[in-house]
């Protein structure tokens, strides 16, 4: 069944692209508008129909994130609202749902030890609080078409564009500024620590997920490391692989404070068929040689 991805050139939606190698619909969306998402949408269903082949659905979309204002949470749910409003319309051709979700921002005020599959999210931010709408919206659309939701709640996702955007990671973002020796400012204090995890990992067990899970009914997903890091120990290893120490400013700005919570996971992955994480000084090499080509060549 071919994967159809809103979102396909961004981190994460581009490496779960990757995985499906030629079994996917090319989503191309040039605006992020209403009318945008009604078009392709169209298209998608038509593509679907004539091909005779159900539709696996990835959102992985979304400008906003936690230092976004009221007004860009609002217009990321209008689009969604949008699509929900079109998959009612026509859900014929869909098999199953996928949504990337963000786990930091959803745990972000947990005052519990560790984070499982039980945790109550904990939202301390507008940004936090739109992502358990979202999933609450994706929820009552896969219950109203009857058609199973597969929600990816991630921690902090790391990996390799070409083109280093506002909000691609913090681990990409502090290898390039010790390539480009521009200094980086960093928002919150430096030994906050999170759970950072590569986009490799996420997107192979993503595309496992889709193709083998033959579960029916609605599931949440934390992909996790399940080891956390102080900004400061990332710092440390970025400078032990480039060899020299890497250029940053801390600054404090208005969303700092839902920022300062140290999130520790602990996810019991036994009962998945989940490909293991490689541990974080090797996809943090692998991450610097890549981008230290790409700025060579």
């Amino acid at each position: 069944m071919p994967v159809a991805i809103f979102g396909q050139t961004g981190l994460i939606g581009n490496a779960i692209k990757n995985e499906f190698h030629d079994n996917f619909f090319d989503v191309q969306i040039s605006q992020w508008n209403q009318p945008e998402i009604i078009s392709t949408w169209s298209q998608l269903t038509s593509l679907a129909s004539s091909s005779n082949l159900p539709i696996d659905l990835v959102w992985a979309a979304g400008a906003a994130n936690n230092s976004s204002d009221e007004s860009v949470l609002k217009e990321e749910m209008r689009i969604i609202d949008t699509l929900i409003e079109q998959v009612n319309k026509l859900p014929s051709n869909l098999r199953t749902l996928n949504l990337i979700s963000s786990a930091g921002s959803i745990y972000a005020g947990s005052k519990v030890g560790y984070i499982d599959t039980k945790t109550v999210p904990v939202p301390n931010s507008l940004y936090g609080q739109s992502r358990l709408i979202i999933e609450e919206k994706f929820m009552a659309l896969a219950n109203s078409i009857g058609i199973p939701l597969n929600v990816y709640r991630l921690t902090n996702v790391f990996g390799f564009k070409n083109k280093i955007k506002q909000n691609s990671g913090l681990i990409s973002h502090l290898i390039n500024a010790n390539l480009t020796r521009k200094e980086l400012n960093i928002f919150v204090p430096l030994y906050v620590e999170q759970d950072y995890i590569d986009v490799e990992f996420v997107a192979k067990n993503i595309h496992s997920n889709i193709t083998n899970n033959k579960s029916v009914s609605n599931q949440i997903h934390i992909y996790c490391r399940n080891q956390s890091h102080s900004i400061m120990e990332l710092i440390s290893i970025i400078d032990k692989f480039m060899g020299r120490k890497t250029p940053f400013v801390t600054q404090e700005i208005a969303s700092s404070s839902h920022r300062q919570s140290n999130l520790r996971f602990n996810v019991d992955y036994s009962m998945y068929n989940m490909i293991p994480i490689q541990p974080l000084n090797f996809s943090i090499k692998k991450l610097v040689n890549e981008m230290t080509y790409a700025k060579i060549s």
